[in-house]
């Protein structure tokens, strides 16, 4: 009874014009970064660890809070990759985000743009250009704007 309850809403929802919009695209197609949806303090640090992937790269995968980077670091761990070096803060990082069909989004941190171009480049070979936006370089300044 619960999940046709819940159809019934969602399906509501979505006729009154509330269903997800999807990413802002540019010119080409392909999804802008939507700053809005990365969770950040102006002021504070990034915290990244250090981590080498299953293909050999060396790099820094960043977050914007430091429980966020120690689950992750610990998640890259139990997935087997070689984590390298513990937390630490940082004054910038490049994210990309991905979006989903659903409506969802996730953003992904790296230590430099460089980095950040490599991996987003792996994820567009696996889920399509329309899925991943382009690198955006954040530092310390960086407020998360309202939605």
């Amino acid at each position: 009874m619960m999940d046709r309850l819940i159809s019934v809403v969602v399906v509501i929802a979505m006729s009154a014009g509330c269903a997800p919009a999807g990413p802002v695209r540019d010119p080409t197609g392909a999804p802008q970064f939507d700053r809005t949806h990365v969770p950040h303090v102006g002021g504070e640090p990034y915290f990244c660890f250090d981590m080498v992937d299953p293909s050999g790269m060396r790099r820094a995968q960043c977050d914007v809070l430091a429980g966020y980077c120690g689950r992750d670091a610990a998640a890259t761990a139990t997935a087997g990759m070689q984590v390298t070096g513990g937390c630490h803060p940082v004054e910038s990082v490049a994210c990309y985000m991905e979006f989903f069909p659903d409506g969802r989004e996730r953003y992904f941190c790296w230590g430099d743009v460089a980095q950040c171009q490599v991996v987003g480049a792996q994820a567009i070979s696996m889920s399509g250009r329309e899925n991943i936006s382009a690198c955006a370089a954040l530092d310390r300044s960086f407020h998360t704007p309202s939605r």
